[in-house]
């Protein structure tokens, strides 16, 4: 049971920082720009490979109908079933998913190509929210595609 709850709250405080570094790009922060020590080892850029995890495991459930895209449901049904420390985990984890679904790339397309019009910024922020709705619905066309793929 200790291995358990180690393992717990190391999955919790590398979610934790993959949603503080999701945050930082969301609002067009400047990783790189030295601010608070501390604030820079939460944020750190490394923690983009929680992010994938987190993406490749929520992506997957929500492909498969097991939670909702809908966080607060999600955490309501996750605390109905496995409790409180574990549906905190899910809502960190769907948070996670839904800024790199529906903005995150955006934001990082916006800022890496410099795009100063409105209309181009509107349109790359229309086709990610588009792309995450097809990626947060059960059974979508790309979840089933990859489960044909890995039957055969």
């Amino acid at each position: 049971m200790i291995i358990g709850g180690v393992l717990y709250t190391i999955i919790l405080a590398c979610s934790l920082c993959a949603l503080v570094y999701s945050a930082r790009v969301a609002i067009n922060d400047d990783l790189n720009k030295k601010r608070n020590i501390y604030l820079d080892i939460v944020s750190h850029e490394k923690w983009s490979i929680a992010v994938i995890f987190i993406l490749i495991i929520t992506v997957g459930d929500l492909g498969r109908g097991e939670i909702s895209p809908i966080p607060w449901e999600a955490f309501y049904e996750v605390q109905y079933y496995s409790g409180l420390a574990i549906a905190i985990l899910y809502l960190i984890l769907i948070l996670v998913t839904h800024l790199w679904l529906f903005w995150n790339p955006s934001q990082m397309i916006i800022q890496s190509e410099n795009i100063q019009s409105t209309g181009a910024r509107w349109s790359i922020r229309l086709m990610n929210i588009m792309t995450g709705l097809l990626l947060s619905s059960e059974n979508n066309a790309v979840y089933r595609s990859i489960e044909n793929i890995a039957m055969r």
